[in-house]
């Protein structure tokens, strides 16, 4: 196996790329959900693929990976087990009517990966409004005109 000083063209060019993704996601974060995510996944996919040339990456335990593999464990268990279903059934229960306005123009709308913000809130909002009997509206200017949204919720 050959030292690091004499890693591969493509093994160098992969560790320079992965870096400038890094610097890449802490560019956009606090601008575009959509382009953080994309510099991060195409870092990751890069760390991945950098496994194929020589030589490999040595991949070192830490006291760290234990904490982490749990924080990820819990994130994913909170993902499956939400709480919405408990909240909608509650809220039926108790005949609480949920009436909204949805105000999610500016949320990000396009995404590569995954269903947008937006979409997730008007899902949301649109779902819990229903099942409870009440009334979702969303503006579509940017001009928000509350007499029109209340006269609409209302069903005026």
């Amino acid at each position: 196996m050959r030292d690091s000083k004499t890693r591969s063209r493509a093994a160098k060019w992969a560790d320079s790329a992965i870096i400038v993704c890094l610097f890449l996601f802490a560019g956009f974060a606090p601008h575009s959900i959509a382009a953080a995510q994309t510099a991060w996944l195409f870092g990751m996919l890069l760390w991945v693929a950098r496994f194929a040339f020589d030589p490999p990456p040595r991949v070192h335990r830490t006291p760290v990976d234990y904490a982490l593999l749990g924080f990820f464990v819990l994130t994913g268990l909170s993902a499956f087990l939400s709480y919405e279903p408990l909240v909608i059934k509650e809220l039926k229960a108790t005949g609480v009517k949920v009436y909204a306005i949805g105000l999610i123009r500016q949320l990000d709308a396009d995404t590569l990966i995954r269903i947008s913000p937006r979409e997730r809130a008007e899902t949301f909002l649109t779902k819990i409004t229903k099942e409870t009997g009440g009334r979702a509206v969303f503006p579509k200017s940017k001009k928000i005109d509350v007499d029109g949204l209340l006269n609409e919720l209302l069903g005026q």
